[in-house]
Parts: structure tokens; sequence; C-alpha cells
């Protein structure tokens, strides 16, 4: 299996350092694509983990633009890397990249709190998005 952990902040290469060892370990190819966000990249070099370079962190209206930069990085790399699954702390340019591509995406959750957050990388019918938005 080939799968591609979609990391956007710096905690989550804590996070996925045992799970891609562990796949590793068992065989399967693991990729990683990283958003340039406070020293991320950093422990991802610390560590000697390979990655594929995302976008680098915005703000303001910048954060828009991110988002759909951050999607095609990830589209293509699935293209590219021929992935199975896409596994990400809720990103929705992974998560919707995924679906495009008619793969799994693996969303964990760590903010609860956050629903607005959840909306965005919970890739609905397109038939609802017509229906409620436009």
């Amino acid at each position: 299996m080939r799968v591609l952990f979609d990391k956007g902040h710096p905690a989550h290469v804590h996070l996925f350092k045992n799970p891609r060892k562990i796949l590793l370990e068992h065989g399967h190819e693991v990729f990683l694509i990283s958003r340039d966000k406070e020293i991320a990249r950093y422990l991802l070099e610390t560590y000697k983990i390979d990655y594929f370079p995302g976008t680098k962190q915005r703000s303001g209206l910048g954060v828009g633009i991110e988002l759909i930069e951050w999607f095609w990085k990830v589209f293509r790399l699935i293209g590219k890397l021929q992935i199975d699954l896409v596994a990400s702390i809720g990103s929705p340019g992974g998560a919707w990249a995924a679906k495009l591509r008619g793969i799994p995406h693996l969303a964990f959750n760590d903010t609860e709190t956050a629903p607005r957050q959840r909306a965005l990388y919970y890739p609905l019918p397109l038939k609802f998005i017509l229906l409620n938005v436009f």
C-alpha cells in the first residue's frame, strides 16, 4: 500500500512519526507532504523524514489561496505517486484531493470544538453543496 501523510502543523510530525515507522516496517511505502508552518520542516529534517514541500503558511485572505494551492499540490502528488490512502489531521486539501482521486482519506480530529473546520475537510456530495450553498 502507498500512503500519503498530509501534515499541516508541527505537532503532526510527532503524531505521524510512529505510524509511519510501523507502516515502513511492514513493507508499505509512506510519503509525507508538509506545510511550511513554524518549525515543521525543521522537525522533519531533525528526524530524517523525507517529505514533499507543501505550501507556506499565510494569513488573512491568503489562507483561501493557500487552501487551493494545497489541494492542487496534494491532488497532483496522489496521481504522480499512485497513492492508495491519504491520512491527515483534518486537511481540507488532502480530503478533497483524495475524494476526487477516488481513494480513502483518514481524517483524524484533535479539535472537537471546530465544526467549521470539520465541514471543510468532510467531502460532502456535490448535490448537497449545490443545493445548500448556491
